[in-house]
């Protein structure tokens, strides 16, 4: 982990701190290992907060402390993604409930359940219907341990993942080195090339287990 990164996760920890103890009167220390924060979770709820959120999204591989920079001179890549305000005006069912909203956080109802390290046809075929209902997907990168199949449906419990759409046909991709999870779920008859060829850049495509549903 760089220090950019380093210094900007105790940062936006010490105001997320800050933000929680005045809107809630909750004095909370959190313990993240990941390289990136951007929520608290305490007594079933989780407090998504947005600037850290927003980090990720638009701050993270530019090294600018600037907020909502909108161009990227070490990269030149930068696309914006808007993840707040999607989620200020997403009503599916596929993020758990929403239980407060802010300035400063989203709070989500903290589920439980198992991580989903397979998909199903039909679960594949509800998960299609949420990424076409979705200005946003999440599904670009590997979905594993990210989705939880509680007693209903599955959720998405992991906010880092969002993206602008691209002429890309739906998939589900599973990817956990360490358990040995390497499984792509893709509809039959769609262009699997073009997937394979987005995934290829940071997946070992060459040892991943097709799976083709209709």
């Amino acid at each position: 982990m760089n220090t950019y990164l380093i210094q900007s996760k105790v940062r936006l920890i010490k105001e997320a701190q800050t933000d929680l103890f005045e809107l809630y009167g909750i004095d909370y220390t959190p313990f993240a290992r990941k390289i990136y924060f951007y929520f608290f979770i305490h007594k079933q709820k989780k407090y998504v907060h947005k600037r850290a959120l927003n980090f990720v999204y638009a701050n993270a591989d530019t090294y600018t402390n600037e907020i909502n920079p909108s161009y990227c001179n070490l990269t030149k890549s930068l696309v914006p993604v808007n993840v707040c305000k999607f989620l200020e005006t997403y009503t599916g069912t596929f993020l758990p409930k929403l239980i407060d909203n802010n300035d400063k956080f989203f709070v989500y109802e903290y589920i439980e359940g198992n991580p989903i390290d397979s998909v199903t046809n039909d679960e594949f075929f509800n998960l299609k219907a949420h990424h076409e209902s979705m200005e946003l997907t999440p599904f670009y990168n590997s979905m594993a341990y990210n989705l939880i199949r509680t007693t209903h449906d599955i959720k998405l419990v992991d906010l880092k993942h969002f993206e602008n759409k691209k002429d890309l046909p739906f998939f589900v991709y599973l990817y956990n080195q360490n358990n040995g999870v390497n499984s792509l779920y893709i509809e039959k008859h769609s262009a699997l090339d073009k997937v394979v060829q987005h995934l290829a850049l940071d997946y070992p495509m060459e040892y991943t287990k097709i799976i083709t549903y209709k």
